[in-house]
C-alpha cells in the first residue's frame, strides 16, 4: 500500500511539473510572438508580385 501511495505521489509531481512547463514555454512563444510583430525586417511587401530581372538564359550562359 506504501509503495502505491508513493508512485501515486510522484506521478501526480511530475504532472504538475510537466503542466508548468507547457505553460511557461506556451507563454513564452505568445511572448515571442508579440515582439516579432512589431519587427520592421518581417513586414511584408505592399503587391503580391515582385519583378523578375534575370532570365534563366542569360544566367546559364
Amino acid at each position: 500500500m506504501k509503495k502505491w501511495l508513493s508512485y501515486s505521489l510522484e506521478t501526480v509531481k511530475i504532472f504538475i511539473v510537466f503542466c508548468v512547463c507547457l505553460g511557461v514555454f506556451y507563454y513564452g512563444i505568445i511572448w515571442l510572438n508579440e515582439n516579432y510583430k512589431g519587427d520592421e525586417r518581417l513586414r511584408f511587401s505592399e503587391t503580391d508580385a515582385e519583378e523578375v530581372r534575370h532570365s534563366v538564359h542569360s544566367l546559364l550562359y
